[in-house]
């Protein structure tokens, strides 16, 4: 399906002392991520935590990706295997063109050569704007030459200390992105004189962090991080319209990662009319009639995304698999994704029946996230395993990328009239269908649930607006697959997903006033939205349900995909590994992400078999699960057994020593995390028949097993399947570095990969005495934020110096700066922009089933 913070007292030191206003009126509601710089106090900005972040300026992110010369990168480290990427949205996306982004991308005088006075220019203004604004408060930013003669930026604070402007760039190593985050550094250096610590690690050291700490935070304990080397894969064909959720999750604040994160609790960039658009695009109605208004959205949103720029493009990758036909044959893969989407290994086969399939990791292992289907699998390496594991109900076809029947069929029912006013559904949802109760945590009909007025739960509120009406009718019939321990995929798996995403995107404290241990915000974020979009259940039997909704798109394909709901693991591995997240079984701080902020360890089928194990067994005891609560009581008999599925799972953990289970044509039949090593086995082995798609004459698996294992480098990797030691490298490639191919390699094109920089641009002091409002996704603060400055660990900081007394004043010294060179005259999206914007994305993702497909790599 397709588918984002401590209050701080300061008294400021200025070259003349300034009239304070009235501290912040007791109704307004703080925010702990921000601070209020009429009260910071003159030792917390004498403190080496309280800097100026330069990718805190909208301006100055403008001008560093203007700055980069894409085809010096392309010809000089991809040895022409890539194109230059002015932006977030990939050059190969087939909706480029009828969106008409390029001529955006020119609007904002983006060259793939670079744009090196455009640059200049921006950056010059941007110093020259923010030394205006902060003259009122005492600080400076100067030019300062060292005993080589090199210019460098220095932050002079009101009591006349220098502070080197420093750039923390965290560069990946494993592939050309060391040399892309080395080459940008040596520009940042060379033309905006601004200082680059480079901090190059492998994906194990820095993803945790970079996706896993508040943005203001330190999260390299001594530094914080401004511009990280970003690799993103899409790992299903796009349809030209599909460019909405790109743009959607690259530039609104709803599912992107690093500086569009998705805990509310952190610091956060939002913009609402960003979010607006966001929610527009990955959830808004789209008619066949309207696609001049879905183009019109998409201009308008990557506008806004420009001008903010939370990212740069860098290059889209025009890369290859290595493949020995010698001894395996892939019959379909990805047109445009080659062996990144599910096609290829899933239909291949194989002389000996086994594929030896290596993937690229400068540490040897396999994943970067971790194997549960809540807020796991979100990177290339765990998804392109996994996928092959579970079953999708659709998939987009791997040439015309128009989503087909592969587990599931459907009947689709809409009736609508499109207006002035716009679109209104003609159906009427039945008093009977049924929606999940978060906080009663149960089942209950659509007509208590209006008559009740819940209206916190998603979508109920819709349908006491539209008297019940919807425009969608959507019927599932799900194929009778089996999951791997032996037992039925049944409508029960299903109703549980849903249940499980209704409790974990809802706060019940909001109701309560009570704790909420089954809810977390990240998980909220992705798909509270998408709950919003179904009106009602009603489950037709064992193996059907229909999903009554007021969602429409441009294509009947794409509307039903939208709305599949679909099991990629059986009710009880979900709750087992939910009771080991609530409760924590010896200890560990399990969450459903890996957060290094807050310390929880994603729990993982592979690795945390035991304490699911522990989890399963004390669910057997009580007997029962929420999933079901209340549809005995609504004439739905539910026809599973608990304990007998609890039981099949302890089973399968006993004698497999991991706990994945699902349903795909594959299973796991080993992982030993020690050797790097995964076995993968066809369900033939388990006495299953193949799995026959109901939209495409493919039958699956076609191959015994394959082997998973790692290379810790590109070279690795290309000699062994040029010497036939394994059948295919699993990492694409540019062409210049596999070198001679051999009569034996077949070469498999993918275009779906792009390099992007991401930028941390926290900024998160504000002056509450001026006029304006900062709109937070939640509460209002009053005043303007001042570009740039940063106070990281805001509530720590606060905390140490709460006991020190405020001191008078203090003049700042006289510093005689180097002057910038003269500038233009001010042009569009400019720092007033920025200054009116803090925009929050919530990331993510990832949902194995999303439309984008986008996964990190």
């Amino acid at each position: 399906m397709n588918k984002l913070t401590a209050l701080m007292l300061f008294v400021l030191l200025m070259t003349a002392p300034l009239a304070l206003a009235a501290p912040i009126a007791a109704e307004e509601e703080a925010d702990p991520n921000w601070v209020p710089i009429t009260e910071l106090t003159p030792k917390i900005v004498a403190d080496e935590r309280f800097q100026f972040n330069p990718l805190g300026v909208a301006k100055i992110r403008q001008a560093l990706s203007l700055l980069m010369d894409r085809e010096f990168i392309v010809d000089n480290v991809y040895e022409g295997s890539a194109e230059p990427m002015l932006s977030a949205v990939r050059p190969t996306h087939p909706g480029r063109e009828m969106a008409g982004l390029e001529a955006i991308e020119e609007e904002f005088r983006l060259l793939p050569a670079g744009n090196i006075d455009r640059a200049l220019q921006l950056y010059n203004e941007a110093i020259e704007e923010l030394n205006g604004i902060y003259a009122e408060y005492g600080f400076k930013l100067v030019f300062k030459t060292d005993e080589k003669g090199n210019k460098w930026l220095y932050f002079v604070k009101p009591d006349g200390t220098e502070q080197q402007v420093k750039i923390y760039f965290i560069i990946r190593t494993e592939d050309e992105r060391l040399q892309v985050g080395r080459q940008v550094a040596e520009w940042i250096e060379k033309y905006f004189h601004i200082k680059v610590e480079r901090i190059e690690r492998e994906r194990g050291v820095v993803t945790p962090i970079i996706y896993g700490t508040n943005p203001a935070s330190l999260g390299f304990k001594e530094h914080p991080w401004h511009i990280y080397t970003e690799g993103w894969v899409a790992v299903g064909e796009d349809l030209p319209y599909w460019v909405r959720y790109d743009v959607a999750f690259f530039c609104a604040p709803l599912k992107g990662y690093g500086p569009n994160h998705r805990v509310k609790d952190w610091w956060y960039y939002y913009d609402p009319v960003a979010y607006e658009l966001g929610e527009k695009l990955y959830y808004g109605t789209y008619t066949p009639d309207m696609l001049d208004q879905l183009w019109e959205d998409v201009r308008e949103l990557f506008k806004v995304c420009l001008r903010d720029s939370l990212r740069a493009g860098v290059v889209n990758n025009l890369e290859f698999f290595m493949v020995n036909v010698k001894d395996v044959t892939i019959p379909f893969y990805g047109k445009q994704t080659g062996l990144w989407s599910v096609w290829g290994l899933r239909t291949a086969t194989a002389k000996d029946g086994v594929v030896t399939a290596l993937e690229l990791s400068s540490t040897g292992a396999l994943f970067m996230s971790p194997w549960n289907p809540v807020l796991g699998f979100n990177d290339v390496y765990s998804q392109l395993i996994w996928s092959q594991v579970h079953s999708f109900g659709m998939y987009p076809h791997y040439e015309t990328a128009v989503p087909i029947k592969t587990t599931a069929d459907y009947d689709l029912v809409t009736d609508y009239t499109v207006s002035e006013g716009g679109v209104a559904g003609n159906l009427v949802v039945p008093d009977t269908a049924i929606v999940f109760d978060p906080v009663e945590s149960k089942w209950i009909t659509i007509k208590e649930a209006i008559e009740g007025n819940k209206a916190y739960i998603p979508g109920v509120q819709d349908l006491i607006v539209s008297d019940k009406k919807v425009t969608t009718k959507v019927t599932f019939n799900y194929m009778p697959i089996k999951w791997h321990y032996d037992a039925e995929f049944s409508v029960f798996d299903v109703l549980a997903s849903m249940a499980f995403a209704y409790e974990w995107s809802f706060d019940d404290s909001e109701i309560t006033g009570q704790p909420d241990p089954y809810y977390d915000s990240e998980y909220a974020s992705q798909v509270y939205s998408m709950l919003a979009l179904v009106k009602g259940v009603e489950v037709i039997n064992d193996t059907a349900l229909a999903i009554y909704s007021d969602y429409l798109d441009v294509a009947p394909e794409v509307i039903v995909y939208s709305l599949l709901w679909y099991a990629t693991v059986p009710f009880d591995l979900l709750a087992s590994m939910e009771y080991a997240v609530v409760t924590d079984p010896g200890g560990t701080n399990y969450g459903w992400a890996t957060r290094a902020e807050t310390g929880e360890t994603g729990i993982d089928m592979l690795i945390h078999s035991e304490a699911i194990k522990q989890s399963a067994e004390a669910l057997l005891k009580e007997g029962a699960v929420y999933y079901f609560n209340g549809l005995e009581d609504l004439g739905i008999s539910v026809n599973v057994n608990v304990a007998d599925r609890l039981n099949k799972l302890i089973s399968w953990i006993d004698s497999k020593g991991h706990a994945v289970v699902s349903n795909g044509p594959f299973y796991v039949e080993t992982y030993d995390p020690n050797a790097n090593y995964l076995l993968a086995r066809s369900i033939v082995d388990l006495g299953f028949p193949k799995i026959k798609y109901v939209g495409i004459d493919i039958e699956v698996p076609n191959v015994n097993a394959i082997e998973f294992k790692s290379v810790t480098s590109q070279e690795a990797g290309i000699e062994a399947v040029k010497t036939e030691k394994a059948d295919v490298f699993l990492h694409s490639l540019p062409r210049g570095r596999i070198g001679e191919v051999p009569g034996n390699i077949q070469l498999i094109p993918a275009s779906t990969i792009m390099t992007m920089l991401a930028f941390n641009p926290v900024s998160n002091v504000y002056d509450p005495t001026k006029p304006g409002s900062i709109e937070l996704l939640d509460k209002t603060l009053s005043g303007q934020v001042i570009p740039g400055l940063v106070l990281y660990e805001p509530q720590k900081v606060l905390q140490e110096y709460a006991a020190v007394e405020t001191v008078p004043p203090t003049e700042m010294k006289n510093v005689t700066p180097i002057t910038p060179p003269p500038t233009q005259a001010p042009t569009e999206g400019g720092l007033g922009a920025a200054m009116a914007v803090i925009i929050a994305v919530i990331a993510a993702i990832i949902i194995a089933a999303t439309v984008v497909f986008l996964r990190r790599k």
